[in-house]
């Protein structure tokens, strides 16, 4: 979402508005996370203030005296790259990003990205903005073990971890609720008569087969598998995807031939699940490629009810993670921390929703 010509150096509630093309009333609600705005837009909207560097100030939750009593905190939201430019760009953890900065002036806070590679050396210095006494660090994506010992040791200040669970963790850590997620998308497909559903799930991210597979992908699939089973049907392995998700481009050659050999199978697959949503989309388009009909001929669902879901032909029923949620809980797990909570830690899941759209159906025939 480029910034306008023209915009204000003091960009304001009217400024988002003309951005996002949405009523300043609308802007307004969203800004103050109100329920009656769809998750969707609010994302939208704190993108929007967050590139035009617009702090928007709740003028109830927190009076201007105790602002200026409180010191004003640094915090740092370290993510690996993931190749997004800028960070705001990616779907899950740039709108994580967003939503925290969105909240962050009600806390008297600044929150600043910062990048650390899952695979960064442990004998090797950290990057400087971690050296730089930060109040706080969450630490989002699926860091190793040894990485936040290594990251704890340096800032020493509270940590919460986000889309990261560790047993044990001394630290609190914000989760979507995968595993609900996946038992609800699964339950979804057997209560409309399929029982050779599927999960697909990318290169290497199958349970069992690395040693770190992340948390969400873990827990997505034993959603599926709990549901498949408490159905009384057996789940089936996990599917692999023929090439990596930085190249799920839908024109390659590999998912066309892949999608013929999977549905050459016996007992063939009625219904796919997908770890995520950019397969489901890449996949529809490849069936329909391979002139199947999407939901007629297989059903295709898919998970984080991201843009691309709406854009499919058929649109995806996919579910959806509340991301806006995520950044607020963790932002205020956080300030409590900063602010001497040493209460044991907590692992918060934050509810996940089946969103019901074309491109699954009941079984035919």
């Amino acid at each position: 979402m480029p910034r306008p010509k023209g915009t204000s150096a003091h960009p304001n509630i009217r400024t988002v508005a003309k951005l996002v093309q949405l009523s300043p009333t609308t802007v307004s609600l969203a800004l103050r996370n109100h329920e009656s705005i769809p998750t969707e837009t609010r994302e939208r909207v704190l993108i929007a203030a967050a590139q035009l560097g617009y702090q928007y100030e709740p003028r109830a939750s927190i009076k201007k005296e105790e602002l200026a009593a409180t010191p004003i905190r640094s915090l740092l939201y370290v993510v690996n790259d993931y190749g997004d430019t800028p960070l705001l760009a990616n779907p899950f953890y740039g709108a994580i990003l967003n939503g925290a900065v969105g909240v962050s002036q009600s806390y008297n806070a600044y929150v600043h990205p910062a990048i650390l590679q899952h695979d960064h050396p442990l004998d090797s210095p950290l990057p400087d903005t971690l050296n730089n006494k930060p109040d706080g660090v969450m630490l989002a994506s699926p860091y190793s073990t040894a990485l936040i010992k290594q990251v704890a040791s340096a800032v020493d200040c509270p940590i919460v971890l986000i889309d990261n669970n560790i047993p044990g963790s001394p630290y609190d850590s914000i989760m979507n609720d995968d595993f609900g997620g996946a038992y609800q998308a699964a339950q979804h497909l057997l209560e409309l008569g399929h029982r050779y559903i599927f999960m697909v799930m990318g290169q290497l991210k199958k349970p069992g087969t690395t040693p770190n597979v992340p948390p969400s992908v873990a827990d997505r699939y034993r959603g599926y598998t709990a549901a498949m089973s408490d159905s009384g049907y057996p789940p089936f392995p996990a599917i692999e995807m023929p090439i990596a998700y930085e190249q799920t481009a839908p024109d390659r050659k590999e998912l066309p031939q892949w999608l013929s050999n999977l549905l050459a199978r016996t007992p063939r697959p009625t219904a796919l699940f997908c770890n995520i949503d950019y397969y489901a989309a890449h996949i529809i388009s490849a069936l329909t490629g391979l002139g199947y009909r999407v939901p007629d001929d297989i059903s295709v669902v898919g998970f984080d009810d991201l843009d691309i879901a709406q854009m499919t032909h058929p649109q995806l029923t996919t579910v959806r993670i509340n991301r806006s949620a995520m950044s607020q809980v963790a932002m205020q797990r956080l300030i409590a921390r900063i602010e001497g909570d040493d209460s044991p830690p907590l692992t918060i899941h934050v509810g996940a929703k089946l969103i019901v759209r074309e491109s699954a159906a009941p079984i035919s025939g």
